[in-house]
């Protein structure tokens, strides 16, 4: 049995994809200097396209606006989340020694924890569930602890 994807869960994964593209494409130095509208742009040409395709991901199972502002908002605030993020990391563990994915998904969550009026625990649920989709059950339990972190921190 397939399980369901709903709405909201449809654009956080198609907002991870988006940025895990984009960093994967072009890098995180150059993407951090792109402004709104080029952002605009790109989530318009890889939801229209890449999202469709490969995922099935379209107008009808994604909120557009809200993965514009999430994109959006991981990509401007790049330096206040790698911050948060790396914060709630032990000194064994680095940022920059993650995979990209692993990175996307933090980097979507801690946005969405930061700039939106999501409830924390609805977040970590959400970015739980789509971690599970793509890591093993230790990799998922680290994006726990790292969102845990994050989230008292944030208190």
């Amino acid at each position: 049995m397939t399980q369901k994807i709903y709405k909201n869960t449809s654009s956080r994964l198609a907002s991870v994809q988006i940025l895990y593209s984009l960093e994967s494409r072009v890098g995180k130095e150059e993407i951090s200097n792109f402004d709104e509208k080029e952002i605009e742009e790109m989530v318009e040409k890889y939801h229209q396209t890449y999202l469709k395709e490969k995922y099935g991901i379209d107008e009808g199972n994604s909120n557009k606006k809200f993965v514009l502002k999430l994109v959006t908002s991981a990509i401007m605030a790049s330096q206040d989340i790698t911050t948060k993020i790396q914060s709630s990391l032990d000194k064994v563990d680095s940022l920059g020694r993650m995979n990209l994915l692993m990175q996307s998904v933090l980097r979507c969550a801690v946005a969405e924890l930061s700039y939106f009026d999501t409830p924390a625990k609805i977040v970590i649920k959400e970015y739980l569930k789509i971690s599970d989709s793509f890591f093993s059950d230790s990799e998922v339990s680290f994006v726990n602890g790292v969102l845990d972190k994050i989230t008292k921190s944030m208190i």
